[in-house]
């Protein structure tokens, strides 16, 4: 940092204008030797290898090899090894005209393979443990996939129920001596019910004043409720629907409801003062639905995609 100004070095008060200089230092450009990948029971050599799209002779791009080493970690931790690090070594030689020739040596270090122990949640004050087991696609017992975890994690946020999860909310405890990691998901309830009033009138003189009721998780079961309500001079409005998800081989979601509405048109021009009415309408109707997720399996609850099935019924 320079003063612009010599004399401003001595001021303690007001702005002092600056010159910021920021010198950089490139060094020499680094070039791939040899890329070795040892210490590895899981994948061959030449498999490993394969993970970095680098040749010999190449500038070495930092962000590809941390790129490769981000898919390796990924590899293993959906084979179960969760302590997965490797450890990266690097020998340069003498740089010639601003370029040097590194060796990588990457030991993978691949640790243990763990079974899932047991996954606990809490927080769930208000949904229930068995709903919430059914959108995890990984059972107790068997080799730990941490990318179905991960997989859980996206269907438990996308219910809406919870506050974004975050990593620090994903406790593993290891037990090194049965092989196992419990888990235990810390979960944050939102609020899941909503009331709203609403009401206003017109300049033909009609009024309604209305009421809006929703519950996203009325039982703890993954069922909702909504209700709507408007009550009026020229109209008149009543709707309902209720959702419920049925622990069935693959999770079914039935869908259920009615509404009633009466709407009346007033002929806004007379000379009298009578607005009577041009003509009412009065409609009722109902609907019967289904949908299950295209994701196969018994946990697939919440999953992204989902088939639907409809009947509407009016009057």
């Amino acid at each position: 940092i320079r003063f612009v100004n010599i004399a401003d070095a001595a001021k303690t008060t007001g702005d002092v204008p600056v010159r910021l200089i920021i010198p950089i230092t490139e060094g020499p450009l680094h070039r791939l030797g040899k890329l070795t990948v040892r210490d590895g029971t899981v994948l061959t050599p030449e498999q490993a290898r394969a993970q970095f799209p680098i040749k010999e002779g190449e500038v070495i791009n930092a962000s590809l090899m941390e790129a490769a080493l981000t898919r390796l970690r990924d590899l293993y931790g959906r084979l179960g090894y969760l302590q997965f690090a490797p450890e990266i070594e690097f020998k340069s030689t003498p740089p010639v005209n601003n370029e040097v020739v590194t060796n990588i040596t990457i030991t993978l270090n691949e640790g243990r393979r763990f079974t899932l122990g047991r996954l606990e949640f809490v927080g769930n004050y208000r949904t229930l443990d068995l709903f919430l087991r059914r959108m995890v696609p990984l059972d107790e017992g068997e080799y730990f996939d941490y990318g179905r975890l991960q997989e859980a994690i996206e269907r438990f946020n996308r219910t809406g129920l919870f506050d974004p999860i975050k990593p620090g909310d994903i406790i593993i405890n290891y037990d090194m001596a049965q092989g196992t990691a419990n888990v235990e998901l810390h979960l944050t309830e939102r609020d899941v019910q909503r009331i709203d009033f609403s009401g206003g009138g017109g300049a033909i003189g009609g009024f309604n004043v209305g009421v809006d009721y929703s519950n996203i998780s009325l039982t703890g079961r993954l069922d909702s409720f909504a209700a709507q309500l408007r009550v009026g001079n020229l109209e008149q409005l009543a709707s309902t629907q209720y959702t419920n998800t049925l622990l069935t081989a693959r999770p079914v979601t039935i869908s259920l409801s009615g509404f009633y509405q009466r709407y009346e048109l007033v002929e806004v021009g007379s000379v009298d003062g009578d607005r009577r009415p041009l003509y009412i309408q009065t409609s009722a109707g109902m609907n019967i639905g289904a949908s299950i997720p295209l994701a196969r399996g018994r946990n697939s609850l919440a999953a992204a995609t989902r088939g639907s099935l409809f009947y509407a019924l009016n009057f």
